[in-house]
């Protein structure tokens, strides 16, 4: 299994198990874990459009439109406070840029990144805005470069949104990572802002 794989699937295996965790916490403590209150074990995913841009110290620059997915497990500490784990993917054909004849219209950027994050609900009952930002880290890989097309780094990340019932949000996040492309020591930034409709059970 060559380090792409090997990231990937450790990346993927991380994501499982803490679903596994959080399903079996869920269960074993019934009175906190979809009770209708923020105070407790949350689950969540969402979905929506996402733009990013990524800026490399050498390298043609790529700008790109995908499809953005989310997940979230965490715990709330009261109805306006909550902590989480955050799995931001980005998955984005590559409609402008080319660098070196690796890159090419229609690749595949898969960005990865896990975080831990705190969410404050300016209010205690649904129909509420909320705020929240987290640190983590990013994994990008690219479908058609092997092990070259993978790079990692830091990733911190806001998000700002509106909960229209108990489970219905909408939700901004945007995204920083600085990072390191494997194989050749080039540093690239990545920016990414997306708007996605999400879905919470607490």
């Amino acid at each position: 299994m060559n380090l792409t794989r090997r990231v990937s699937s450790i990346a993927y295996a991380v994501a499982a198990v803490l679903v596994t965790v959080g399903i079996v916490l869920a269960s074993a403590q019934p009175c906190s874990a979809f009770d209708r209150e923020r105070n407790g074990f949350v689950l969540g995913f969402g979905a929506g459009p996402g733009f990013a841009k990524a800026d490399y110290e050498d390298l043609d620059d790529l700008d790109e439109f995908g499809l953005q997915t989310n997940l979230v497990i965490g715990h709330g500490f009261s109805e306006k406070y909550m902590v989480y784990y955050t799995g931001l993917q980005f998955w984005g054909p590559i409609f402008f840029g080319r660098r070196d004849g690796l890159l090419q219209r229609g690749d595949i950027q898969l960005v990865l990144i896990p975080s831990a994050g705190i969410r404050y609900y300016l209010s205690q009952n649904s129909k509420s805005l909320f705020l929240g930002g987290g640190v983590g880290m990013s994994i990008m890989r690219n479908s058609n470069m092997g092990t070259f097309g993978l790079s990692g780094g830091a990733a911190f990340h806001g998000v700002a949104g509106y909960e229209f019932t108990q489970y219905v949000n909408v939700e901004c996040i945007g995204l920083y990572s600085r990072a390191s492309l494997l194989g050749s020591g080039e540093k690239e930034s990545f920016w990414n802002l997306s708007l996605m409709l999400s879905f919470l059970a607490y």
